[in-house]
């Protein structure tokens, strides 16, 4: 996957001659023989990350990747509050009909909650 990745972002770039500096982190992927050899080929330098100091030097991560994740996050629990609300809203609404048709007669205050404008 690391070979593919800097061929596809640098092997065919307009000016080979000049060096790129290229941070990766320490995942074991990124530092086979293979991979070093190949970014060395064709005239990228890699550098090394520490292990916990990728907030320092990706900015990708802090500019980015951290706000996205944040927005995703908050839509995911959005979702899954107004799914547990309907569900809990169903099975009430069931309930009540389920109770009024055994009594014989349907109640004409039956409460339902609407999760669209809050209200009952």
């Amino acid at each position: 996957m690391s070979i593919k990745f800097l061929r596809f972002h640098f092997a065919n770039r307009e000016a080979p001659d000049e060096r790129v500096l290229l941070l990766w982190d320490d995942f074991s992927g990124h530092w086979t023989e293979e991979v070093v050899q190949y970014a060395e080929s064709i005239g990228v330098v890699l550098v090394k990350v520490p292990p916990r100091y990728t907030f320092v030097c990706q900015p990708a991560d802090i500019s980015w990747n951290k706000p996205l994740k944040d927005v995703l996050q908050k839509r995911w629990v959005q979702n899954l509050q107004e799914q547990i609300t309907e569900f809990h809203t169903r099975r009430a609404t069931e309930a009540s009909r389920s109770s009024s048709t055994r009594s014989g007669r349907r109640s004409a205050t039956t409460s339902f909650y609407c999760t669209r404008c809050n209200s009952t």
